[in-house]
C-alpha cells in the first residue's frame, strides 16, 4: 500500500519547464504558497531541449506592431487561433522576454555599432523578431531555473513526482466547480501526497510520446495535462492540429525523429525533392511549417517518399558558387546543432550540404488543447474554477500551425498570466476539509485498488501498439477510413487496460507509472482522432488526403475551432467515454490585413522560386547581398568570401595554382609542384585528386590527377603525369607547361582516400597495389602514413614493364628506409633479370603478378585492407585474384583512372528530346554518344574530365525520364538515389529533363 502523505498549498503547478517556471514566480510574487511538481529534474523539459529561439515583437523593426503580429499568428494558423489569446500573447511578448531577462537570459549581440540582440526572420513570420541565444534551450532553461531558485524558500519543489488526478468539488446550483486539490505520486519515496489547493496550473507539457519514436520531443510528454482535464469535463480544442515538424531525421534509430531544420534554414535555393528526385516544393524558407510538413505528407501518401518513409531536403545549390561559404557560415554558426546530427547520422558530406538529406514529418508540438481565457482560466459550458493552463497544454492560441519561436515566448507568457490569476483565485476561495477529504479518499481508492494485478499484458507492450497505431491512423496524413479505423483500434487498446499486470511495489514503480501515463495517451488520441473525424477538410497541421463530399467544401470552408468535451465527467482511466464535439465559429483575420500578410508572403516565395532561372555571376551578387543582411541581424561574423571558405573543412573549392618546379620521374613521367596563388587553406586525404584545367590552344580542358604529395605537406600541391602516346593533356604539360604558369583546380575530389569507410585510423594492416602511373594515389598514401607514424604495417606492390618506369624510385626506398613496417616489392613485367645492388631480392620479381607470388609476397592478405590503381586489365586480373584468395568485398578498394566504355553497343537506340532546363536547350539525343557529347555540340559550357564515369565532374541531376550509365563509379550512393547522372556516361532512354 502506498504511503499517504497529507499536504495544504495555495496553488499547486504542474510541470517545472518554461510555463511552469513562469507561473510559480509570478504565483509566488502575489504571496502565495507554491508547490511545483515534475516528472522529470528540474526544468528537465522541451524547453531545455528546444533551439532556445524566443519570439519578440519590435526586435527587428520597429513597424513590427501588436497588429500586424497578431495578424501574422492568424493568418499562418489558418485563422483557427482564438484572436483574444493571439492579442494577449502580441501585447505581452516584449514584457516576458524582459522577465527572462531579469533572471539571466542574454542574447547573442550584433557586431555593429547598434550591439541589438540577435535576431531571425523563421518560416512564417513575416518580420525578423525570433531572438537567438548562444547556448539555445540551456540559456532559456537555466533563466528559469534561476527564478525557481531565487523563490525557494517560498516555492516547493517535488522531482519525480506524477499527478495522477486534479480533485474538484460542486459549488451549490451554480453549474461550476472549484478545485480542491490533486493527488500526487512521489516515485522515490513510494507516497500519495494528498494536496489541499483550491488552484492548479497544469503546464506539463504535450503529447507527442503518442507517436514516438517519430517526435523529437522529451519522453514525458505523455498527454497527461489533457487527459487530466478531459476527465474533468473541460473543453478541449483543436485537438486534430498536432504539429509535425517537416525535417526530422529518418533513422538510425538512435537518431529517428531528431530535428535538423526550420523552413526557413532551407535557405533561398533549398527544395524537397521526392524518391525520384523530383522537386515536390521551392521556396522553402518563406513558408510554415504546416506547409511544408504538408507537401512531404501528401507525397509521401502517395508513394513518393522514401524506403524509410521521408523525402530529400536538398541545400545543396545554397552552397554552390562564391557566395556558398558565406551560407555554409551562417547555417553552420546558428543551425550547428543540426550540423553536427546531420553528419553523426548521414555522414560528412551531407553536413556539408554536398548531399541531400533524407528527412520525414515528426510530432513536435499539439496545437490543441485546453480551452481557456486570457489568463489562462479552463473555460467550458460548465466552468471549472482554479483549473488553469499554460505553456503546449493551452488550446486556441496557435491555430493550425505554429510559427517558430511562439513555443518559448507563449510559455513566459501565459505561464505569468496563469500564476497571477491562480494566485489570486486562491486568496478568494475556500476549502471545506470534510468535503476534501471525502473526495481525496474516493479518488486514492482507485489506485491503490490497481496494485498487485497479475495478467499477461504489460502498460509498456500496450504503449508500443498505441504508438504504432497513432502514428499510421492520426498521423501527417490522414483520411477518413483511416481515422475510423484508428479509433476503433485505440478503442480495443482501451479495453486490455482492465487487464494490465501492475507490481505490488510503491518505490518507484515503473509498471503503474506506465499505466498512468498509457491510460493519458489513450485518452489523447481519443481527443486527435474523433476532433480529426469531425475536420473533412485540411487545415492548418491536419492534413486529409481523401476527397471530401461536396457539401463539407460548401459548408466546412469558413474558419472554425473544434470543441471535445466528455459527455459525462469521470474518475475512471479506463471506463468507456462518450465524447461530444462542437464547432466554434472563429472570425476572419480582417480582409486588408490578411491580404497584405499573403501577398507579401506569395512575393517571397515567387522571388525564391526565380532565383534558379538567374545566372551564375548575378545569383552571387544577390545571395552575398541577403546573406550579408541577415548576418547583420543574426550576430554572425561574416569576413570576405575567402576567408569563410578558408574554415569550411573538406569542401571541393576552386584554386588558382602556379608552377613552381617540375621534377622529371622518368623518361616519360614528371611531378608538377604548384603553389597557391591565394592564402586559402588547402586540405585534402591521401588519395584524392583534383580535377586541373588547362587553356591548350584557346580552349579549357579538364583531366583529373592524383595528388602525389602527402597531405601533411602544407606548402604546395604535387601531382605526377605520365606521357601517353597521343594524349593532348599529358603531351602538353610535360612539354609547354613552364615554370610560372597558372593554372585552375577543384577539390578535393573522390573516395579512394585513408582511412577506409570513414574511420579514425588508419587499419592496421594494408596492402597497396599500383601499376605505371597508378602509382601517384599510393605514394601519397605511404608518404602520409610516414608522416603520421601510425603502427599501420604497408606492403606496397609496384608492377611496370622496366626498371626505366619505376616512378618515385628513390622515394619509394627513403620511405622503406625510413619506416620499418613499410615493405616495397616491384615486379618488372618485362625485364630478362633482376637489376643488381638490390638490397633484398625477395622483394624484386619478373613477369606478371601471379597468384603465386601473392601468396608469397603477403601471406596474410586477407587481414589486409587492399587499395589498387592501376589500367583497367591489370586491376581485372588482379582483383579477380585476390577475390580467389578470399579476400573480402569490403577490404578492396579500387580507383579507376578511365575506363573503356562501349557506346557502340547502343547504336541502334532511337533518338529522344532532351530538355536542359537550367540552360533552356532543347536537343536531340544521338545514338552511341553520351549526354555529354549532345550537349558540347550544343555550346553548352559542361564541366568534365574523366568522360568515363570516374571522377564524377559532369554530374548533373536527372528530373524525368530514363537514362542508363555504362558507369557510375563518380556517384556516391546517397547521390545516385537522388537522381544525379554522369554526363559521360549517360545514354537517354526516353524523353528526359536535366537539370543543367
Amino acid at each position: 500500500m502506498f504511503k499517504i502523505k497529507d499536504k495544504t498549498f495555495d496553488v499547486v503547478i504542474i510541470g517545472s519547464g518554461g510555463a511552469g517556471g513562469a507561473a510559480a514566480s509570478a504565483a509566488v510574487q502575489q504571496g502565495a504558497n507554491v508547490l511545483v511538481v515534475s516528472k522529470d529534474p528540474l526544468i528537465c523539459s522541451d524547453s531545455k531541449i528546444s533551439e532556445g529561439i524566443v519570439t519578440v515583437r519590435n526586435v527587428g523593426e520597429n513597424k513590427d506592431s501588436e497588429s500586424n503580429l497578431s495578424t501574422n499568428m492568424r493568418v499562418e494558423g489558418s485563422d483557427i487561433g482564438d484572436p483574444q489569446l493571439v492579442q494577449a500573447f502580441a501585447k505581452d511578448s516584449k514584457k516576458a522576454y524582459k522577465w527572462l531577462e531579469k533572471w539571466g537570459l542574454k542574447a547573442n549581440r550584433s557586431h555593429n555599432n547598434d550591439n541589438k540582440r540577435s535576431h531571425a526572420e523563421l518560416g512564417g513570420h513575416n518580420r525578423p523578431r525570433s531572438i537567438i541565444h548562444p547556448n539555445g534551450g540551456l540559456d532559456y532553461g537555466h533563466s528559469v531555473w534561476q527564478a525557481l531558485l531565487q523563490n525557494e524558500n517560498a516555492i516547493s519543489l517535488l522531482e519525480d513526482a506524477w499527478c495522477l488526478e486534479v480533485i474538484t468539488d460542486e459549488q451549490g446550483k451554480t453549474n461550476t466547480k472549484q478545485v480542491i486539490g490533486c493527488l500526487i505520486y512521489h516515485a522515490v519515496s513510494g507516497e500519495i501526497w494528498r494536496i489541499k489547493a483550491p488552484s492548479v496550473v497544469l503546464a506539463c507539457g504535450g503529447l507527442s510520446t503518442l507517436y514516438f519514436p517519430n517526435t523529437d520531443t522529451m519522453r514525458g510528454n505523455t498527454g497527461d495535462g489533457y487527459a487530466m482535464a478531459a476527465r474533468l469535463g473541460c473543453e478541449l480544442v483543436d485537438m486534430e492540429q498536432v504539429q509535425f515538424i517537416p525535417f526530422a531525421l529518418v533513422g538510425p534509430k538512435s537518431f529517428e525523429g531528431l530535428v535538423v531544420g526550420e523552413p526557413a534554414s532551407a535557405g533561398p535555393l533549398g527544395v524537397l525533392r521526392d524518391r525520384n528526385g523530383n522537386i515536390l516544393m521551392k521556396g522553402i524558407m518563406r513558408r510554415n511549417r504546416a506547409e511544408v510538413a504538408a507537401a512531404m505528407a501528401q507525397a509521401i501518401a502517395q508513394g513518393k517518399g522514401t524506403d524509410k518513409g521521408g523525402c530529400y531536403l536538398d541545400l545543396t545549390r545554397n552552397v554552390e558558387g562564391p557566395s556558398g561559404a558565406m551560407f555554409y557560415r551562417l547555417f553552420s554558426t546558428v543551425g550547428h546543432a543540426f550540423v553536427k546530427n546531420i553528419r553523426a547520422a548521414q555522414g560528412v558530406k551531407a553536413s556539408l550540404l554536398q548531399e541531400p538529406w533524407e528527412v520525414k514529418p515528426c510530432a513536435h508540438y499539439c496545437m490543441g488543447g485546453i480551452r481557456v481565457n486570457e489568463q489562462g482560466e479552463a473555460i467550458s459550458q460548465r466552468d471549472i474554477k482554479g483549473l488553469l493552463a499554460a505553456g503546449q497544454v493551452l488550446g486556441g492560441l496557435h491555430g493550425g500551425n505554429r510559427l517558430g519561436s511562439t513555443s518559448l515566448a507563449e510559455n513566459v507568457i501565459f505561464g505569468l498570466r496563469a500564476g497571477n490569476q491562480a494566485a489570486w483565485i486562491a486568496n478568494t476561495q475556500t476549502i471545506d476539509h470534510k468535503v476534501w477529504q471525502q473526495k481525496t479518499h474516493a479518488a486514492l481508492r482507485q489506485y491503490t485498488s490497481l496494485l498487485g494485478a497479475k495478467y499477461p499484458s504489460s502498460a509498456s507492450e500496450l504503449t508500443i501498439q498505441l504508438q504504432k497505431v497513432a502514428w499510421e491512423y492520426l498521423g501527417p496524413t490522414r483520411t477518413g477510413d483511416k481515422i475510423k479505423q484508428g479509433i476503433k483500434k485505440v478503442a480495443v487498446l482501451k479495453q486490455k487496460l482492465q487487464r494490465v499486470k501492475i507490481s505490488n511495489n510503491t518505490i518507484w514503480n515503473q509498471s503503474f507509472i506506465d499505466y498512468v501515463e498509457l491510460c493519458n495517451l489513450i485518452t489523447c488520441a481519443e481527443l486527435i482522432g474523433l476532433s480529426a473525424l469531425k475536420r473533412p477538410l485540411s487545415a492548418g497541421a491536419h492534413v486529409r488526403s481523401d476527397k471530401p463530399a461536396l457539401l463539407s467544401k460548401v459548408f466546412d470552408c469558413l474558419p472554425y475551432s473544434l470543441s471535445i468535451k466528455i459527455d459525462k465527467p469521470t474518475a475512471s482511466l479506463s471506463s468507456t467515454s462518450v465524447w461530444n464535439t462542437t464547432k466554434i465559429k472563429r472570425e476572419h483575420t480582417p480582409l486588408m490585413s490578411a491580404l497584405a500578410h499573403k501577398t507579401k508572403k506569395q512575393v517571397g516565395v515567387l522571388s525564391l522560386a526565380l532565383l534558379y532561372g538567374v545566372p551564375q555571376q548575378r545569383l552571387t551578387q544577390i545571395l552575398s547581398k541577403i546573406y550579408r543582411k541577415k548576418a547583420k541581424e543574426m550576430g554572425v561574423v561574416l569576413p570576405d568570401e575567402q576567408t569563410i571558405s578558408e574554415n569550411i573543412p573538406e569542401q571541393i573549392q576552386s584554386y588558382s595554382l602556379r608552377l613552381v618546379e617540375k621534377l622529371p620521374q622518368t623518361h616519360d613521367s614528371v611531378s608538377f609542384r604548384f603553389v597557391k596563388n591565394n592564402t586559402r587553406a588547402f586540405s585534402f586525404k591521401p588519395g584524392q585528386f583534383g580535377n586541373f584545367t588547362f587553356v591548350i590552344r584557346g580552349k579549357a580542358i579538364t583531366r583529373s590527377y592524383s595528388f602525389s604529395a602527402s597531405p601533411n605537406q602544407k606548402d604546395f600541391i604535387e601531382i605526377t603525369v605520365k606521357r601517353e602516346p597521343g594524349g593532348l593533356v599529358s603531351n602538353w604539360m610535360i612539354d609547354h607547361l613552364a615554370v610560372g604558369d597558372t593554372v585552375e583546380m577543384k577539390g578535393p575530389l573522390g573516395t579512394f582516400t585513408l582511412p577506409p569507410h570513414g574511420a579514425p585510423l588508419p587499419p592496421k594492416k594494408l596492402l597497396l597495389i599500383g601499376a605505371g602511373s597508378g602509382i601517384t594515389p599510393l605514394i601519397s598514401m605511404a608518404k602520409w602514413i610516414v608522416d603520421q607514424q601510425f603502427e599501420t604495417n604497408v606492403i606496397l606492390i609496384y608492377s611496370m614493364r622496366t626498371r626505366n618506369d619505376c616512378i618515385f624510385r628513390q622515394t619509394l626506398y627513403d620511405l622503406a628506409s625510413k619506416y620499418s613496417n613499410l615493405r616495397v616489392c616491384i615486379n618488372y613485367t618485362r625485364e630478362n633479370n633482376i637489376p643488381i645492388n638490390i638490397n633484398d631480392e625477395n622483394d624484386i620479381a619478373l613477369g606478371r603478378l601471379s597468384m603465386t607470388l601473392l601468396k608469397r609476397w603477403v601471406p596474410d592478405l586477407t587481414r589486409r585492407h587492399v587499395y589498387m590503381c592501376g589500367p583497367n586489365l591489370f586491376m581485372q586480373q588482379i582483383q579477380d585474384k585476390l577475390q580467389h584468395l578470399g579476400l573480402a568485398k569490403r577490404k578492396l578498394h579500387l580507383e579507376h583512372f578511365s575506363k573503356a566504355l562501349d557506346m557502340d553497343a547502343f547504336s541502334d537506340i532511337g533518338q529522344f528530346n532532351i530538355h536542359f532546363t537550367r540552360s533552356n536547350i532543347k536537343a536531340e539525343s544521338i545514338p552511341a554518344k553520351s549526354i555529354l557529347d549532345v550537349a558540347e555540340q550544343h555550346g553548352m559550357d559542361v564541366s568534365f574530365s574523366c568522360r568515363s564515369g570516374t571522377c564524377g565532374e559532369c554530374k548533373t541531376r536527372k528530373l524525368s525520364g530514363d537514362i542508363r550509365m555504362l558507369c557510375d563509379d563518380g556517384l556516391t550512393s546517397a547521390e545516385k538515389q537522388n537522381n544525379y547522372i554522369l554526363t559521360c556516361t549517360a545514354l537517354p532512354l526516353s524523353d528526359c529533363k536535366l537539370e543543367m
